[in-house]
Formats: C-alpha cells, sequence, structure tokens
C-alpha cells in the first residue's frame, strides 16, 4: 500500500518550482505557509489534483491569532484543503504559545477556523517533545480541535542532529511525547524533516519507521527550496 505524502514548504521562487517537486516525489498534498499567495497556488495545483494546506506558527496575542484565523478562513473559502496550527514555543517572540494563561487565545483562534470550515482538516505541529519542551503551551486546547497530529519528529535541521539524529528514535518519542498531551494515536502522524539538512537514507529510515508504528502518510518538512537532489529521488522512492 503507498504512502500518503506531504511536502512543507516555508517560501518558494514560484509555485511552479514547488509542483515540479511535488510531481518528481509524488505527493498529493502541499503544504504552504500562508505568508505566500495561496490563491495564486490554488489552481496551479488544483488542475494537477495536488491538494494544498496552509499552515502557520499563529501570533500567541488575541489580535494576532484572531486575524490569522480569519485569513485562514478566507483561504479555506477559497478551495484551499485544510489548515495546520503550528504553535511554538520562542521567549520574546510575538508566537510563543509556551506560556501560562493562554487557553483563551488558543479556544478563540481553533474555534474560528473550526466553525467556519468543520468538514476541512485541522492539524496542528509542533515539537515532538510536547510537554517535555513546552509544558505551557495550551495543548488542551489544540489538541481535541485537531483532526490530525503532527509532532515534529526531526532528525536533523540547520544547527545539527536532533537528539541522537536518529530518524526512528524521534519517531517513536513523538508518537509517545503526543500520546501523553492527549492526542488519540490514530490521529498522530510524525513529520520528517528537515529535508535540506537530511541524507536519502535517512529518508528511508524515516519511512520504515511509519510502516513500523502501521501509519501510512509521510510528511516533508524543507525550510528552505535547498534540498539534495538525492534526497528528492529518495522521497520519491518512498
Amino acid at each position: 500500500m503507498p504512502f500518503d505524502k506531504t511536502l512543507w514548504i516555508v517560501s518558494y521562487p514560484d509555485p511552479h518550482w514547488l509542483l515540479a517537486h511535488a510531481q518528481q516525489t509524488g505527493v498529493g498534498t502541499v503544504a504552504i505557509r500562508t505568508t505566500n499567495n495561496i490563491g495564486v497556488a490554488l489552481p496551479v495545483f488544483h488542475q494537477h489534483g495536488i491538494k494544498v494546506f496552509g499552515w502557520r506558527w499563529p501570533s500567541a496575542t488575541m489580535a494576532g491569532a484572531t486575524a490569522e484565523a480569519h485569513h485562514a478562513v478566507q483561504l479555506l473559502s477559497q478551495g484551499m484543503d485544510g489548515y495546520i496550527a503550528d504553535p511554538e514555543g520562542e521567549p520574546g517572540a510575538s508566537y510563543d504559545w509556551n506560556r501560562p494563561g493562554l487557553e483563551h487565545v488558543a479556544e478563540q483562534f481553533c474555534g474560528i477556523i473550526r466553525h467556519a470550515h468543520p468538514d476541512k482538516p485541522f492539524g496542528v505541529t509542533s515539537h515532538y517533545r510536547a510537554r517535555h519542551l513546552f509544558p505551557h503551551l495550551p495543548w488542551s486546547v489544540f489538541i481535541p480541535a485537531a483532526t490530525v497530529c503532527l509532532p515534529q519528529s526531526y532528525w536533523r535541521v540547520a544547527g545539527g542532529p536532533v537528539h541522537h539524529g536518529n530518524p526512528a528514535e524521534n519517531y517513536a518519542d513523538g508518537i509517545q511525547a503526543w500520546t501523553e498531551v492527549g492526542a488519540p494515536p490514530e490521529t498522530i502522524v510524525p513529520m520528517g524533516g528537515e529535508i535540506a539538512h537530511s541524507t536519502a537514507a535517512q529518508i528511508h529510515q524515516y519511512a520504515s519507521a511509519a510502516t513500523t508504528h502501521g501509519v501510512r502518510s509521510l510528511h516533508f518538512y524543507t525550510a528552505t527550496p535547498q534540498v539534495h537532489s538525492e534526497v528528492w529521488a529518495a522521497i520519491a522512492s518512498v
């Protein structure tokens, strides 16, 4: 049974560049940060049968979170196929969700999107260690709102290896940590990345870990278009 693959991107030189790599790798969905012009991208991908999800690390302020929620609703109304929230913990940043007392902001953010488009997928993603790294993030709001939970089980980023740099180990740890914050196991789909700093062998290890855990979806994240050709080939082959 083939994997259902999603390619995540922060930004790209042109939607046709992303389309070419989506077709090359056989992904059925692209996840594009909502700071890009998704309205332009939608027909480009839809005419080739590829779904488009938007994603964003929303502001943890009420005004900023509400603005991003309404932006997501607008894009979903235009035909975007789903939305994924990425609450992060970044001390001093407007999007630092790892602070006590943000449940009401999270409820407002999730509620606006889910009320407007209850039948479209709503995902949540964040660090694979969940509460072990972000103990104050309002997991109790984001997790119940989500139809898919996406721990960022990356094994290598720009700064070097994540934990031991082992895709299978981080995959399993992501499932355990997200189960601990209440994510139903059947909704947990660990992500792989960052693929710009990965090897082809690690891509295969990630896919093997998914098979071991009975997960048939793969998510590949890159913060930059600079991905090695052998990694693109590996994504196409899994």
